[in-house]
C-alpha cells in the first residue's frame, strides 16, 4: 500500500501518549506530517481534548496502558458518539486481552 505523505498535510491527529520521551518524539515527527497535532498525555486528557475538538480532528493515535483512562476505555468513550472515526491503538504489549478489548470497541490498527 502506497500511502502519499502530502495528504497527511491536509489532516488533524490527535495523539496520546504517557511516556514523556516517546511522545515529544512522536510530536515532533507528526507536526511535519499533519495539518494539526492535538497531544495528551493520558486517555482523560485525550478525551477530553477529542470533545473540545471532535469537528477537526481526523484521525485518534494512542497508547493503549496509561494512567487514569487507558487507550482502550477512551475508544471506547469515543466510539459512543463517534462510530466512524478511524483509531489506532499502539502497545510493546501482546497480551491477548487488549486485542479482544480492541476488537470489542472496534478499533482499525
Amino acid at each position: 500500500m502506497h500511502v502519499d505523505l502530502k495528504n497527511l498535510k491536509s489532516l488533524s491527529i490527535l495523539y496520546v501518549e504517557d511516556d514523556d520521551l516517546i511522545r515529544n518524539q512522536s510530536k515532533s515527527m507528526f507536526d511535519s506530517l499533519f495539518k494539526t497535532v492535538f497531544v495528551a498525555e493520558n486517555g482523560k486528557d485525550g478525551l477530553d481534548l477529542y470533545n473540545k475538538h471532535k469537528d477537526e480532528i481526523d484521525v485518534v493515535v494512542s497508547d493503549i496502558n496509561m494512567p487514569e483512562l487507558d487507550g482502550l476505555g477512551m475508544s471506547a468513550m469515543i466510539r459512543e458518539s463517534d462510530k466512524d472515526m478511524p483509531i489506532i491503538l499502539t502497545t510493546a504489549y501482546t497480551d491477548e486481552e487488549f486485542l479482544i478489548r480492541s476488537m470489542e470497541v472496534n478499533i482499525n490498527k
